[in-house]
């Protein structure tokens, strides 16, 4: 019973939180910024990963569940492609050292950045890490959630916020056991 009722209440959160407070006055979206590229430190336009859902995840360098979560993002990547996009993006609370070898240790398929001070506010900050944003596949805002997210819950919040294709999602939440 507890179970189903946090369930019910993380997507009662999940669809209510709606509104970001953005820098810019435009609220365009998620992916209307230029971060640089953790390993290579380019600049790149976060908008050339437009065309599936979006799940940004923050993370700091000595966060185990941090960890935990973009393993499990790698791990849906890998075996469902086509399903979402993850983007993981460190906070640099000094050393780039730090989130590089998180980032390694997590073996991470996906782009990973370092957070600007201009995104940082664009969101309305990051309490604590891991730090979940979600958008639709143009980079709109949907939702965020603070904490580690299981795979399972993860799987069923994309495949009914998102309009992924059922199939596609069926596939997929399978693969990883998860109801639909």
């Amino acid at each position: 019973m507890m179970n189903r009722l946090l369930k019910i209440v993380l997507v009662v959160s999940f669809i209510s939180s709606t509104s970001l407070a953005y820098s810019n006055s435009n609220e365009s979206g998620l992916l209307d910024f230029r971060l640089k590229k953790l390993f290579n430190q380019r600049k790149e336009s976060l908008t050339k990963h437009e065309g599936l859902p979006i799940v940004m995840v923050f993370f700091e360098e000595r966060c185990g569940w941090c960890l935990k979560l973009m393993q499990d993002l790698n791990a849906i990547q890998n075996q469902c492609p086509n399903m979402l996009q993850p983007i993981a993006i460190g906070i640099d609370t000094g050393s780039l050292h730090g989130l590089k070898k998180l980032a390694r240790k997590a073996a991470v398929t996906y782009p990973v950045y370092i957070a600007t001070d201009s995104l940082l506010a664009g969101i309305g900050g990051v309490e604590a890490t891991p730090y979940t944003l979600f958008a639709d596949k143009n980079g709109a805002y949907k939702g965020r959630l603070r904490g580690y997210i299981p795979t399972s819950k993860l799987l069923s919040l994309v495949s009914q916020q998102f309009s992924v294709e059922s199939n596609l999602a069926e596939g997929c939440l399978e693969k990883f056991n998860v109801a639909s």
